[in-house]
């Protein structure tokens, strides 16, 4: 900021410790192209805190409810389900996610509110449910669907989603609950020669 830019720059990222520095990365930035060349790998690590509002509001983008929408027409396609809406709260520093959802018996519909709730843990580098309890005020359920379908929607993959692309590679290294607020943190790694293009 507050430097002329001539159209075509290499940044040098240096990394400092303990008084030492050192070069950790070099981009090559063409502003008249708005596109950054990472010469080499770039790792970073990364920090992120989730209020119930945030995963709410996630779960009212576009994208979320498309997601929704695949998951019915599978369950509209054999008359089984459709998924009305979906909730997620923090209580007691527990994750509780809900489904309001229409169910098909005997070809009569009835409208059912089940929830999970549970702790978190990192997978494979990815945030999934721990020891999931069912609260539901529908009967006998299978509880291994209903948290594959959870998997399908999770709502913390959805918003971490953002950051996986072709270009970055992100893995969830660390999860927790406290004061509830959902704290994720990682790595996320942009490999050498990828070339990005920003928007200003």
């Amino acid at each position: 900021k507050g430097r002329q830019d001539y159209g075509h720059q290499a940044v040098s990222v240096l990394l400092s410790c303990n008084g030492i520095v050192l070069n950790y990365a070099i981009l090559l930035y063409d502003k008249s192209k708005s596109t950054v060349y990472f010469k080499e790998a770039f790792p970073m690590s990364f920090a992120l805190t989730f209020s119930e509002d945030d995963l709410n509001n996630t779960m009212r983008a576009v994208g979320y409810e498309n997601l929704i929408e695949k998951l019915n027409s599978f369950g509209k396609k054999y008359s089984l389900f459709e998924v009305q809406s979906t909730t997620s709260q923090i209580v007691d520093n527990k994750f509780v996610y809900t489904f309001d959802v229409k169910v098909s018996i005997l070809g009569l519909k009835s409208n059912y509110k089940i929830s999970l709730k549970s702790d978190l843990m990192v997978d494979d580098g990815r945030v999934v449910m721990q020891n999931p309890e069912l609260i539901s005020d529908f009967g006998k359920i299978d509880l291994g669907k209903l948290t594959k379908a959870f998997d399908y929607l999770n709502p913390l993959e959805y918003s971490l989603k953002v950051f996986r692309n072709k270009n970055v590679n992100l893995k969830v290294r660390n999860v927790s609950i406290v004061n509830n607020k959902i704290n994720v943190s990682g790595i996320m790694n942009v490999p050498k020669d990828v070339l990005t293009q920003h928007k200003d």
